[in-house]
């Protein structure tokens, strides 16, 4: 006797990371220096262009987080910082030296 078919699988559902479809991959976060709060948090990967973030620590960010919809998040990368794009370390200079913060983050 033939071999009995296999059974038909039920389909395969996307993960629920993927179910955010109506929110842009990218969203922008705007954050500004205060005399208590100067550093904006975040470990990153200086080597990669966008820049991979690695750790949310307290800082700049994890104040934002707190009052947002969408937060930032490891995994997630930072696109641009007050229009620079050009490459990490040209990106973290202005993040060194600028007060106000516009980056435009990329959603892992």
């Amino acid at each position: 006797p033939a071999p009995a078919p296999a059974p038909a699988r039920a389909p395969v559902r996307a993960p629920a990371a993927a179910q955010a479809q109506d929110e842009p991959a990218e969203f922008v976060v705007e954050v500004t220096k205060t005399d208590t709060v100067n550093k904006i948090g975040l470990e990153v990967d200086r080597r990669t262009n966008p820049i991979l973030i690695l750790v949310v620590k307290p800082g700049l960010i994890a104040e934002y987080n707190e009052r947002a919809d969408r937060k930032v998040k490891v995994g997630d990368r930072i696109v641009s910082v007050n229009g620079v794009d050009d490459s990490p370390g040209d990106m973290l200079q202005v993040v060194a030296t600028a007060p106000v913060l516009k980056l435009i983050i990329r959603a892992s």
